[in-house]
């Protein structure tokens, strides 16, 4: 329908109310009526009615689509204490990487005052430290309070995800209806040992923090607390215990980084908190001194040791564990130990 008719209908309708002495009202009905009503005239008012209706269709069709397929909303929690340089350098690049497609908020919780972040955008600071055998527990917690998200995940400050981390266990939990996901880490110590974990069904020292993903309302069932064994497993067991749903994705999505402090002297060291008690999976130096777990270490039986394939094994990332030297081994401490024996069928030191 142009323009053109409809706009000189008034002068039209004026000239037929004069002529035969209809009311203007009705020339003017009379006017568009005949314009409107034209074969031409009707055929493009149906073609501009038909466009108009699929073109409302079209924005419906849309609306709808964009509904159904919202990616959830991703927070991601880091409790980090003074280690300014593994955060920017490793933790954060690495969320900055991910593939996933939906909203990615980052939520950066400092375990007390640290002068070496203020030039970090958007952290959180806790107003003193507390000292807890559950490292950065106090800084998690709140992380999960002040969080948005429809999904939780964990990175600790000093590791690092792949790009397809966040995207592949979501993909899984949408799949398999589970409230919670993990994946594997390539783990690696200063000494150069490298070893995957996160087996097939979920078992202590099998499942770390960094590995998690869940959604939010599954805290309502069992939540963060400080304890006197590693948190992750301790959080894992309740759900596991209310019965949750959980799903496993068999990649590896995770470089997993040992940290340098005493435990080094374990075969594979891993201090999730000093002074915790002994667990009963524990075996050798880790358990009589009760230091906490080693991942991968006291979980063999069930799920047995998995070594990395050399597709799965990146190189070291921007920052490398700073030193190199031999892990300790239990015989190097009996061979320091003035009046020890050695055991039977091995060679004094």
């Amino acid at each position: 329908m142009t323009q053109g008719p409809l706009a000189a209908a008034p002068h039209v309708a004026g000239h037929l109310a004069a002529l035969h002495h209809i009311h203007p009202v009705h020339a003017i009905v009379i006017v568009h009526a005949v314009i409107i009503l034209h074969p031409h005239n009707a055929a493009v008012a149906a073609k501009a009615v038909r466009a108009a209706v699929s073109r409302a269709a079209a924005r419906i069709s849309a609306a709808v689509s964009a509904l159904t397929a919202r990616k959830p909303r991703i927070s991601v929690i880091t409790p980090t204490w003074q280690r300014a340089r593994l955060l920017t350098r490793r933790c954060i690049p690495s969320v900055l990487a991910q593939d996933y497609e939906g909203e990615i908020e980052h939520v950066i919780v400092s375990d007390g005052p640290d002068p070496d972040l203020a030039d970090v955008p958007g952290i959180t600071y806790l107003p003193g430290h507390r000292h807890n055998p559950n490292r950065g527990i106090w800084a998690r917690m709140h992380g999960t309070a002040i969080a948005t998200g429809d999904i939780f995940a964990y990175l600790d400050d000093d590791n690092a995800w792949r790009p397809s981390h966040l995207r592949l266990l979501t993909e899984a939990m949408a799949r398999d209806g589970a409230s919670f996901a993990y994946s594997q880490a390539l783990c690696r110590n200063q000494g150069g040992a490298r070893w995957v974990i996160g087996c097939c069904r979920p078992v202590f020292g099998q499942i770390d923090t960094s590995l998690i993903v869940h959604s939010s309302g599954l805290l309502e069932t069992a939540a963060w607390r400080p304890s006197g064994q590693p948190a992750d497993w301790d959080l894992a067991e309740r759900w596991l215990n209310a019965g949750a749903r959980w799903v496993h994705v068999p990649e590896i999505t995770l470089d997993y980084y040992a940290r340098p402090d005493p435990m080094a002297e374990a075969v594979l060291p891993w201090d999730h908190g000093r002074g915790a008690p002994s667990r009963p999976g524990l075996r050798g130096p880790a358990r009589r001194r009760g230091r906490g777990h080693v991942p991968g270490l006291h979980a063999r039986r069930a799920c047995p040791a998995v070594r990395p394939r050399p597709d799965q094994d990146r190189g070291d990332e921007a920052v490398p564990a700073p030193g190199r030297h031999r892990p300790r081994m239990a015989a190097d401490r009996r061979a320091e130990q003035p009046g020890t024996r050695p055991r039977a069928g091995r060679q004094a030191a």
